[in-house]
Parts: structure tokens; sequence; C-alpha cells
């Protein structure tokens, strides 16, 4: 362990070490991160769920690295080469791959041609080869010394070859050559992947990496776990190249500097240690940890999307008629109750082979009829457009009547329906009525009844079933315990899954949780600590995530029985009483009373915390609050639309399916889903889309492309902008001044000049991308100045304020309490203040304004739906009324069009809704500071860098190309130029991934030689 592991932890999340220390005391008591989270803020000064999760991450990834030193340290001592050089060394690696170099050359090894060597009496040769003193003789002389029959040493180029051995695990041993390996690798290398055989051209899906080369530090996660898919399967053969004499030359400056006698035979002994010794490892550990960084990427985008998709807005105090679509099976029909019970089920066979239409819809509309019911609810496997257009023509004929439907995701409803809970509800029934039961609930309560499936085969991740597990498991376990704790969990009514996923409560204490309650019903927290198997703990971690409707009207609420006091007191220095809070006449009185409090002297006057009087004020003004209210929920449509419907520029409302790293996938009311790739997102770069949209997200896109034939739906977030006009070339001979109108000319000193402190007037308002080089003066502050955050010239210079320094925010009140929100301005913008505390202290920046890219919200680039009342299906169909823009490049709409979208079934139409409102400009993303300028992405549309394919389809917007990865000059080992990025131009059936980025490779200088001829080289040999 560190001598100071809150130190090492506080310095490495720049979190402070008394807030660090609180929280690791906290977890190492066994508390869960979402309670510390939800009751223990004023201990760790407001810590939230994902930083109490990162630090625990932490502290295990620092734990492990400690033991990796120890053992080292342990090793070392027993080999009895723990000098004082090598315990500072190990005490200074803060790298795992650091530390094992450090005790490599002393970790006991089989017998290799070194040690053969030098038992055969070779090392002195050796030395020689190593020093090359200029006057001793030349090498085949000195090795005609060694000689020796008896030690199998039979000529002087045996004698040579065997230290050469030795010279090459000396170098292959040195530490500082493996990291310097490493760096060059990562830093020069290229990932190259070839089909494994004849038999790999039978997997098209793979096609896009047959013949697939790019720089190790550009290739995106998704990607990365794409090639090893296709490597565990042996359909691809992957390679890491390097320019392999640059590195040669590169690690023997090292060994020997730039002169040394015996050059050319150290350059073959480095070759080899390179190629035999140190190389194969390096690779292993490179691809280890593109690998690594993938999963928890892929695991970061399961865990976002299962997050958006398990807080959908529920729909309760419906009567729901739920069907699971199928073919020769038939469909099959569960009718839900408003509280989720069974009340019929049946089977209809209106399709092939049966084709039962008409009895089929006689039968659909008796059960409508006969139930009562409002809505259905359709699963989106095999045949869900059929039946939708079979529910669609049911409800024409009989006028609606009120009745809608909508379309949700029965992915892990038929594993749910296997599951032990399933058959213990439903054991009478067989297991399809059982997933029908599933999609209904599912509209009615999502939370409710996905926690009863397990995650996995949820289907919103990306290649979750590749990753690592473990990892896996406890990400989504605490994914699930936060949405299970931000809802709440009715003792009496919620599931045993869903109390599983309480916080603190594991399978004993809800055994002994759901046999209490069937004898008789729970009436108070009280009396959970009589329940058995419930310790102290478990009490304390639950108890206020659990709902008890009786006669204490705060077991209801959030707040925790051990405030309860608190609240007592709060609502006496009120005049009112908890029984105050169960009366429907006083209760509006109370939460009047507590909107108007002034909280900072309330709390020093009833000498509360103010985080805490904050909670006990939220959890009193809204005790039934739901935090899925604020989020979106299906979308309700009376009649379906096919894709013969859409129309470039029409506008249509769709549900957010999936969001990978090159797009999302929107549910838009016919069979196949639209694709919204990444550069229709904004007019800004995007980098991350799970910043602009979730799974479960209302959204309204625009139709860019449909494609009959392919059955591909192309759509963008982003309006049409008024073409532009091209100017007209100019006539050899022909200046500028010469095309302009005398008007022009009058007005050009007007239109150039330059506000105070601003850039000049253009035409259109347009401004020019800023220049990579130099050229801009004190006064022209490039593109943003003036404006907050970068924006487009609106509202008020403000540039004098502080930039933000890093990612944590806090918003603050000029009154110094935390506020998640401020009235909006005059326009309607809202006004936030951003805070970077980089100390303990938050009041050394009250009052502060600070920069940020979310301080205003633009017009014109995202449109997600405000969260309301359950929407219609209608989508808006309004023409596109302005002209299309220039047509940009090709490439990033076939990657668009040729990405692969999940497999959906047949198509639907909708009513026309209104015009969608103007999109909300998007935040703009800018690139990390450490990269160089040259190679830095701009928020300006770029032209690409060469040519696209020829049937490529060209997008209505692309995004800046992303910077150029580094051109190796010269190749691997077999090759004479480095490897460059130039991916295939067809990536259609690319497992589940975008196509590569058509992007240039910039050059790259190779890594300066620093070793001078007077140096002394390192004692890597």
């Amino acid at each position: 362990m560190p001598d100071d592991m809150p130190e090492a932890l506080a310095q490495e999340l720049q979190i402070g070490r008394e807030r660090v220390a609180s929280a690791l005391d906290l977890l190492a008591a066994g508390l869960h991160p979402v309670f510390i989270a939800a009751y223990r803020r004023a201990d760790t000064r407001g810590m939230d769920e994902d930083t109490l999760i990162r630090l625990r991450d932490a502290h295990a990834r620092l734990t492990h690295r400690e033991a990796v030193r120890q053992e080292a340290r342990t090793l070392a001592e027993q080999q009895g080469a723990l000098t004082d050089d090598l315990q500072q060394a190990l005490q200074q690696a803060q790298d795992p791959e650091v530390i094992e170099d450090l005790v490599r050359p002393i970790r006991p090894k089989r017998r290799t041609a070194g040690q053969v060597a030098k038992e055969r009496g070779l090392s002195l040769l050796a030395e020689y080869v190593r020093h090359g003193p200029p006057d001793g003789p030349d090498l085949l002389a000195k090795a005609a010394e060694f000689v020796d029959p008896a030690h199998e040493v039979h000529s002087a180029e045996e004698a040579l070859a065997g230290a050469a051995h030795i010279l090459a695990e000396r170098v292959a041993d040195a530490p500082a050559v493996r990291q310097a390996v490493r760096e060059f690798v990562w830093k020069n290398g290229s990932l190259m992947s070839r089909p494994a055989g004849p038999q790999a051209k039978r997997n098209p899906e793979y096609r896009t990496y047959f013949d697939f080369t790019e720089a190790l530090s550009r290739i995106p996660p998704h990607r990365v776990m794409a090639i090893n898919r296709g490597q565990r399967s042996k359909i691809l053969r992957v390679t890491v190249t390097v320019p392999f004499d640059q590195l040669v030359g590169h690690v023997l400056a090292m060994a020997s500097g730039k002169t040394h006698r015996f050059a050319d035979f150290l350059r073959r002994v480095v070759a080899d240690a390179l190629g035999r010794l140190i190389l194969p490892a390096v690779d292993r550990q490179i691809r280890r940890r593109m690998t690594d960084e993938a999963e928890r990427h892929a695991i970061d985008v399961f865990v976002a999307n299962l997050r958006s998709l398990l807080m959908t807005r529920p729909m309760p105090n419906r009567r729901v008629l739920a069907i699971q679509p199928g073919y020769r099976t038939g469909c099959k029909v569960a009718v839900l109750d408003v509280g989720g019970a069974l009340l019929a089920d049946t089977i209809l066979y209106p399709f092939q082979p049966q084709n039962k239409w008409d009895e089929a819809r006689q039968a659909f509309d008796a059960l409508l009829t006969e139930h009562g019911i409002e809505t259905i609810t359709i699963g989106n496997g095999t045949g869900c457009r059929e039946v939708e257009a079979f529910v669609s023509e049911t409800l024409d004929a009989r006028d609606g009547g009120g009745v809608r439907y909508a379309v949700v995701s029965e992915a892990g409803a038929a594993a749910y329906a296997d599951s032990p809970g399933a058959r213990e509800e439903f054991g009478h029934i067989e297991p399809a009525i059982r997933a029908a039961v599933s999609i209904g609930r599912r509209l009615q309560d999502p939370l409710k009844e996905l926690v009863k499936v397990d995650p996995r085969a949820i289907g919103v991740g990306l290649y979750q079933h590749d990753v690592d597990q473990g990892p896996l498991e406890r990400a989504l376990a605490d994914t699930l315990a936060s949405c299970v704790a931000a809802v709440g969990a009715d003792v009496n009514t919620a599931s045993p899954e869903m109390l599983r996923h309480v916080p603190g409560l594991g399978p004993e204490q809800v055994d002994a949780l759901v046999a209490k309650r069937g004898q008789v019903p729970i009436a108070t927290r009280e009396e959970l600590a009589n329940l058995p198997t419930w310790d102290d703990t478990a009490l304390l971690q639950a108890a206020g995530f659990l709902r008890v409707h009786g006669p204490n009207p705060l077991d209801a609420t959030r707040i925790h029985p051990e405030r309860y006091a608190d609240a007592e007191r709060l609502l006496a220095h009120l005049g009112h009483a908890v029984d105050h809070l169960a009366l429907p006449d006083v209760a509006p009185a109370i939460r009047e009373a507590l909107t108007g409090l002034s909280l900072e002297p309330l709390a020093r006057e009833l000498d509360l915390p103010l985080p805490r009087l904050q909670h006990l004020v939220g959890a009193l003004l809204s005790p039934g609050k739901d935090p899925r209210d604020d989020h979106h929920g299906p979308i309700l449509r009376e009649r379906m639309r096919t894709i013969d419907d859409l129309q470039p520029g029409q506008w249509v409302k769709g549900t957010v399916r999936n969001v990978v790293d090159f797009g999302a996938f929107v549910d838009i009311g016919v069979k196949e889903e639209g694709l919204i790739h990444i550069s229709q997102f904004s007019r800004r770069y995007v980098r991350n889309p799970l910043r602009f949209l979730h799974v479960g997200d209302v959204v309204n896109a625009r139709v860019v492309k449909v494609d009959t034939e392919k059955h591909r739906i192309s759509l963008s977030l982003i309006r049409e902008k008024p073409e532009k006009g091209r100017p007209q070339r100019r006539k050899p001979g022909e200046t500028s001044d010469d095309k302009k109108p005398a008007e022009a000319k009058r007005g050009e000193a007007d239109r150039g000049r330059r506000e105070p402190g601003g850039q000049p007037e253009r035409r259109g308002g347009e401004r020019r991308a800023p220049s990579r080089g130099g050229g801009r003066g004190p006064g022209d502050r490039g593109r943003g100045a003036g404006r907050p955050g970068g924006g487009r010239g609106r509202g008020p210079r403000r540039d004098d304020r502080p930039r933000r320094t890093g990612p944590p925010r806090i918003v603050i009140s000029e009154s110094e309490g935390p506020v998640t929100e401020r009235p909006p301005d005059a326009s309607g913008r809202p006004k936030i203040r951003w805070a970077y505390y980089d100390s303990d202290s938050p009041q050394e920046h009250v009052g502060t304004e600070y920069r940020d890219e979310f301080d205003e919200v633009e017009e014109g680039t995202l449109d997600v739906q405000t969260p309301q009342e359950p929407p219609d299906a209608e989508s808006a169909e309004a023409p596109a009324t302005e002209p299309a823009e220039e047509a940009a490049p090709e490439s990033a709409e076939k990657a668009a069009a040729e990405a692969e979208a999940p497999a959906q079934a047949p198509s639907e139409t909708e009513q026309p809704a209104e015009e969608p409102p103007a999109e909300a400009e998007a935040p703009e993303e800018t690139p990390p500071a450490e990269e160089p300028p040259a190679e830095a992405e701009t928020p300006e549309e770029t032209p690409p860098a060469k040519e696209p394919p020829a049937e490529a389809e060209a997008p209505e917007e692309t995004p800046p190309a992303e910077e150029a990865p580094a051109e190796a000059e010269s190749e691997p080992v077999t090759q004479a130029e480095g490897p460059k990025t130039a991916p295939p131009p067809d990536e259609a059936d690319a497992p589940d991934e975008p196509p590569p980025s058509e992007e240039t490779p910039a050059e790259e200088t190779p890594p300066p030689d620093d070793t001078t001829e007077d140096e002394k080289p390192p004692e890597v040999l």
C-alpha cells in the first residue's frame, strides 16, 4: 500500500485529500456508494455516485499495483538483488509493466541460449564486444581465442553467435529498452488485419477488415472490439507492424551511441533482441492495453444506454393488451389490468401459414371491447410491422375509440419467460404468454419489469458479450442499484428481483422480507429491524430506499429514519407535526411554507448542515416524486407508415433504440430503424454521441435519404441551411475588383471594418475558420471572440470571465447555496453559473461566473423532445421549405448508410405532426489540449483529405476531419514504407460498428536521436 493512500488517490482523481479519506472510511465500512451519495453527502462534501465509484475502482487499482510492487520486492530480496537503486526504482514505478521490467533480469527463467553461451565461457567475449576497445583485435581474431571443442565451441563463428545471444538477452532485459520500445511501437506502430485463410471469405460481415491497417494510437474502441472478435473466430489474422529499421536504430543509439567499433555486429544483436525477445511481448502488452480501454468504453456505453432504458417514464393506471408477434406459432396476446395482473390470454393466427386474418380481427376487437383496453403494446421482434399493420387496420375499422399502440423492445422477454421467477408467478401458462405479459408490463413500469431480466440480454450495449464479464457485472450492478434507489421500492409490492438491487440487501434479507410480507403486510419501517438476517448495516443502507405506506407519512418518503427527528424539528418550526403531512387540506400549506424558506439562516437556527436541510426540504416538498417523470416515454400511435411514405426533407418523430460510437438508431415507425450518423448530430464536431442522445429519447429528425432497395433510412438532427451562393470563377487576367458591382466596391470598406475587439463583418454573418499558423494580431481573437463559450455572436461580450479548468462542475447561486437551475433570461436561455473548485472551500468562488461550453444553448443544432404527456404518434411530415445545402463529401453518409443496423421487422405509418421547433445548438467539442495544433480537429466543416469512393452517398453535413494518424516513414520489417491508414471504402456488413474514417495520415518526424558522439551510452548491454 502507498504510504499515504488518500493522498495518492486525491492526486490521481484531483479531489481534496480530506474528502477522499472520509469516503474511503465509509467504503471500508461496507457502505454502498449509492447510499453514501444519498445520505452521507455532508461527510464526503457532496461526492456523487459516479465520483464514489471512480474512487472505489481507483482504490482497487492502486491496491493491485502495490501488490505487484510488493511481490517484486520480495523476489529481489530472495535473489539477494535488492540494491538501493532497485529499491528506489521499484518505489517510483507507477505502472505494473514497469515494475515487472525492473525484476525481469533476476526472475528465474528456463534455460536460454544466452545461459548456454555463458556456460561455454563466452561471457568475456561478450564483454569485449560490448566495450569495443579501439586497440584490440578484430572480432574474428578475438573469437578464435574462445574456440574450445571441449566446451562445444568449434569455430570463431560459433563463439560470436554465443556472444550475440548473451548481448541480445542483456538488451532484452534492460528496463529502459523495453519501455522505449513500448513507447515507440505505440507512437509509430499500426494494427493490420488480413483474412486468416480462404474460408474467411465466407464471412462477408468482416470484409472491411480483410485489408485493414490503422495507426495504433488512432484506432477507436469499437473497431478494436470488432477486430478482436474476428480474430477469436479465426476469420482474421491480426498483427502489429512497426518501422523496424527505424526502431533498431533507436535502440542501437541507446545501447552503444552513434560510434562503436563493432556497430554492425551490435545492430544485428539489437535486431535479434527486438524480433525474438522484445517485440512479441510488447505486442501482447499493447494489444492487451487497447483491449482493456476498448472494453471499458464498451461497458460505459452499455451502462449509459441501460440507465436511459431503465429510467424510461412509466405509463401506470392503464389497461394494456400486449402482443408478442409471431408467424407460424401465432401472435401471443395477454390482457393486463392497471396493476399488471393477467386478465386474459389467447393466440391469434392472422398470418401464414394459417392466414386466419378475419377471425383474428374479430377476436382482437372483442378483447378490446370486453376489457376496455386503453393502450396496445407490440413487441419489436420478428413480425412486428405485420402485427402493427393488423392493429392499425383494426383500429381504423372501429374508428380508434381512443385506443393507441406503442412498439416496445422485447429483448430479454424470452429469457424472463424461462426464469424461475416467471415460472413461480405464471406456472400455469406457457412461456410465450409469459413473454407477452413482460412486454405489456414494460409499458406500465419499465424499471420494475426490466430488473427481472439479465441486462446483457436487453441488447443496448456494444459488444457486451465480448468484454470481461467481471467488470461488466459490477458496472451493471451499480447501475441497477442506482436506478432502483432513485425510484424507491415499495416494501409490500416490489418484486424480489427489484428488492435484490436495493443497496445493502442480499438474497437472504430479501427472502426474509418476502416471507414476512406474505404473512402480514409491513406497516412501518421500524418492523424491518425485527426481520431475521437483517443486521444493522443492511437496515441502515436499505431503509431509506424502501417505501412503506402506513401510519407514518415519513415512511413513504426518501427521508432516512435516522433523520426523522430532524424532519420533526423542521415541521415544528413551521408549526406543524408529522401527522399533518397525511391531511389533504394541510399538506399543501406545509409545502407552500417550505417553498418560501431561506435555508442558510434556518440551517444555523436548527443547527443542521445545509446539505441535510436541503435534502429534508426537497423530500417534504415532493414526497411522491418519481425521477422518471422527467424522462421520455414510448411514442403512442394510431396508424402505421411504410418506408414509401418517407421523403427527403420530411421531419419525423422517433424513439432512440440504441446509441453507439458512430451514431444512433431511431425507431420512426417503419420496418427499418433510421440511422442518425454522428456527423448528422450537429454542425459542430461531435466526439461522443452519448453527450447528445440516450436510449429512450424522443427526437424530431429530418429524413436525409431513403434507399428503398437496401431498406436504409438516413436521418439528421440538423436543419437545412439556405444554399450559399457560389462565387463565379474569374476569367484569366480578370481581377476580383472587375467582377464586383459598384455598390459592392463602395461598401467594401464598411463590410471589412472590424468591430471593437471582434472580427470583421462578413456576408451572411459567416466567419472564416481560424488559421492553423500565425498571422493573428492581438485584437483578432479568432473564432468565438467576444462570445461566451465560443457561441455565434449573441449576447454580451464576457471574455473576462475565467475559464473552467477541469471536468467537475458545481452549480452555485449568489447566496452560496447549491441550486439545480436558475430562471432563464429575457431571451429564454438558461442562466447558470458553473464553478470548478480547485480547493475544498467553495466560498472562495462564490459569485464568480465561469465560461463553459454549456453557458449558452444556441439554436439550430439539436432537437430533442421535451418530456411531456405520452406523445401522439403523429410525426411531423412538413415538407422541406429550405433549399438543400451544397453537396458535402460522401464518406460520412456512406458510414451512416452502410453501418449495420439491428435486425427489425416490417413497417408502419403515422399521422403528420407540426413542424418541429428549432433545434438547440449543440455545445462545441474541443479537441484535447495536448494534441498538436497541426492535427487538432476544428469545428468548421472542412473537405475530406482524399477522394471518397465513387459509389458512396453524399450526406447533408460532414464533421470536421479528426486529426490524421501519424504516418511512419518506414514500414515493418518486410516493407519499405511505413503503414498508412487506408481503410477500405465499403463497410456495409461490418459487425455492429462504423467504417473507419477516411483520413490522410500526417507525416511524422522520426524520434530524434539525441545521442552525441561524446555521450556515454546508458547501461543497456
